[in-house]
């Protein structure tokens, strides 16, 4: 499996002398600003790979957030939870568009990699469509391919479990490479797996129109 450092370094290369990744370019965080939220966290621990992906600065789909923020969007959206009644916390970190904010939970326990949760607060729905932070980076390195620059769609994230839907907007071209997206992504969803508590493998990753199965919001909280 790749390593997120590997797959920022290959994004970097892509970048050199591209103009149109520089949209997703971010700078690393400073060691006070990680202390800052180490502390902040206590006596729960950031994901390694989080804490790799924030050292290194480099290329995000979306927006980083200076620090990952105890926000309870994603599990207050989950029916019935108290999101004070865990100790799994999920903390966002940022977003993959405007209104998809990502989450990664952080346990008492170090763990190299965790899973991202996504509310939509458009859709106003949650998904869990990957088992890491590396993983949606290579799902990113897949659109950048298949859908280029002409086509791009930064609510891409959504073809990760689902197929397009219906857009009178936009044209038979731009829906068959989204399609094509979709596919070029099935061999991944397909071998995916992670032994992270939060994961589990029967029934995630979610489609992202679907509401969470319960095995699976039992798992993510710890139940």
């Amino acid at each position: 499996m790749d390593d997120v450092v590997e797959v920022l370094g290959r994004l970097a290369r892509r970048a050199a002398g591209d103009p149109w990744m520089e949209q997703f370019r971010f700078e690393p965080r400073t060691n006070r600003e990680l202390d800052a939220i180490t502390e902040s966290l206590a006596p729960l621990v950031l994901p390694a790979e989080l804490d790799r992906l924030l050292r290194s600065g480099g290329h995000w789909p979306g927006y980083l957030l200076p620090a990952p923020d105890r926000d309870d969007g994603f599990t207050e959206a989950l029916s019935g939870y108290d999101a004070h009644a865990s100790d799994r916390h999920w903390v966002w970190f940022g977003t993959t568009w405007e209104r998809d904010s990502c989450y990664v939970p952080v346990l008492a326990d170090a763990h190299d990699t965790a899973p991202i949760g996504m509310f939509s607060g458009q859709m106003l729905t949650v998904s869990v469509p990957v088992p890491s932070i590396t993983a949606l980076l290579v799902c990113f390195e897949v659109a950048i391919d298949v859908l280029g620059r002409d086509d791009w769609d930064p609510t891409w994230c959504d073809l990760i479990t689902a197929p397009p839907q219906p857009d009178a907007q936009r044209s038979d071209e731009g829906t068959q490479r989204q399609l094509t997206l979709h596919e070029a992504l099935a061999p991944m969803r397909r071998s995916w797996a992670s032994s992270h508590p939060c994961w589990d493998p029967t029934v995630m990753p979610f489609a992202w129109t679907e509401d969470p199965v319960a095995a699976a919001v039992d798992a993510m909280l710890g139940r």
